[in-house]
């Protein structure tokens, strides 16, 4: 090995560990490695067909478009409610969403989610997400609140940056 060298990569090594330390300590490391969360738009700018619909166990309000019809599930037991959306156009690529709301710990998640300011995570099914999924793909969204757990199931789907997911997503919001 070259002497002059290994005279110099002492020095390599210190100013490599100094410039990333610089680098963290200012939060540009995310930006270098491009790690972002989506974050969907807040400022909501519905089609006017959409409707709302109102929580009737759990506080909260979310919006669908308007060819979306929905049943409220009455088969469910316990502090459950779980509705679900369905796409009367079954040429779009979004068929279908459920809603449930449960008392329930957080699942293994892909990444996280911000949705109008509250924080959740989020769950990628690329071949469907278990028993009568039929390999629908799917992506799963859970906020939490408290000891509840709110889900959304988006069939048809795992892209988390979705124009429709994330207009009914930013259309979430608690009611209390």
């Amino acid at each position: 090995m070259n002497k002059n060298f290994r005279g110099f990569a002492p020095i390599l090594v210190v100013v490599v560990i100094i410039g990333g330390i610089f680098l963290v300590e200012k939060g540009k490391l995310n930006s270098i490695i491009n790690i972002k969360t989506p974050v969907p738009n807040t400022s909501l700018n519905l089609p006017a067909n959409w409707k709302t619909y109102n929580g009737t166990s759990y506080p909260y309000q979310i919006s669908y478009p308007g060819e979306f019809i929905h049943d409220v599930r009455d088969d469910i037991t316990g502090d459950q409610e779980r509705v679900n959306f369905s796409n009367t156009k079954t040429d779009e690529l979004l068929s279908s969403f459920m809603v449930s709301v449960l008392k329930a710990n957080l699942p293994t998640y892909t990444g996280k989610y911000t949705v109008a300011n509250i924080e959740g995570v989020y769950v990628q099914f690329p071949n469907g997400a278990g028993p009568g999924e039929g390999g629908i793909p799917s992506i799963n969204v859970f906020i939490k609140k408290g000891d509840v757990l709110y889900g959304f199931t988006f069939r048809g789907t795992t892209d988390i940056k979705n124009t429709t997911v994330v207009q009914i997503l930013s259309s979430f919001k608690f009611t209390n």
